[in-house]
């Protein structure tokens, strides 16, 4: 309980500290515990993900595979292995994407993108799967088939908009709402790839108005400032911009986020503006 109310405080680095103890031999009592192994596994891989979220590069990768290793630990047969089996799609879909995380054409490893959905269709349809579980399937699947689309890898059929469908039309259950938020970015993405600036910025606001982790909000803030910069919203682009900073410092300071990756947002929104203003100034 410690190791997730300090997660969910902001601090993954630590809850993996804390969960990497309880996953000590030393600590293990028997087999019929409150908490058993595989659950604390589980978590802590969830956290190495958390961590990996706001790294680049190397770091990036190592927190990725840690995280795998640990789904790959739990048994197909115990209570979390479904849990497990999705987390480990998940995590194989943020591994395809390589160390500079993005869906631009011929960045992505195509062949693994296609079986992750394959497997993500399956989960989403599962009915031994908890209907939780098959509504973070579905949002997983709808954030693969948007980076395939975005990578020219499969046309646009409507499949990502049917599976956010799916999770905005679902009854609320105990993390619903974190899915619906997740559900909105991605609807956002997909719609600025098609070049609705107006549709993505409504989007991506109610995805933030669900208000997600630091680092998910500084990113999707940033999503705003970009967008609105596009359309010539100088105003809107600036507030984003800086609410995206102050997020990442914010982020930064409780360990779930490198002061590298808050350089990289600084310079890229700088460069962004400098862009935007002399645009804009030419378009009126």
């Amino acid at each position: 309980m410690d190791a997730l109310d300090t997660w969910r405080n902001g601090s993954p680095a630590k809850a993996t500290r804390i969960l990497q103890h309880l996953l000590d031999p030393k600590q293990q009592v028997g087999t019929g515990g409150f908490v058993p192994p595989e659950l604390i596994r589980l978590f802590h891989g969830h956290a190495a993900e958390v961590q990996a979220a706001g790294e680049t590069g190397t770091g990036r990768q190592k927190l990725l595979e840690a995280a795998r290793a640990d789904y790959l630990a739990i048994s197909k047969d115990s209570p979390a292995g479904r849990r497990a089996a999705l987390s480990l799609q998940f995590n194989a879909y943020l591994r395809a994407l390589g160390p500079t995380p993005n869906c631009k054409p011929g960045t992505v490893r195509a062949g693994e993108l296609a079986q992750i959905a394959q497997a993500l269709r399956a989960l989403a349809k599962d009915p031994e799967f908890t209907e939780l579980g098959r509504l973070k399937a579905t949002v997983n699947l709808a954030q693969v088939e948007n980076c395939r689309i975005t990578a020219q890898l499969v046309r646009d059929d409507g499949r990502v908009e049917r599976a956010v469908a799916v999770v905005s039309e679902a009854p609320d259950l105990t993390g619903s709402d974190e899915l619906r938020a997740l559900a909105e970015s991605i609807a956002a993405l997909h719609a600025a790839g098609k070049g609705d600036l107006a549709a993505a910025i409504r989007h991506i606001r109610a995805a933030i108005a669900h208000r997600p982790n630091l680092v998910e909000q500084a990113i999707w803030n940033g999503f705003l400032a970009r967008w609105s910069l596009a359309r010539c919203d100088l105003e809107t682009g600036r507030t984003a911009q800086q609410e995206a900073l102050s997020l990442l410092d914010a982020a930064e300071q409780a360990g779930r986020a490198s002061s590298k990756l808050r350089r990289h947002y600084e310079q890229d929104f700088a460069a962004k503006l400098r862009k935007a203003k002399k645009h804009c100034g030419r378009a009126r």
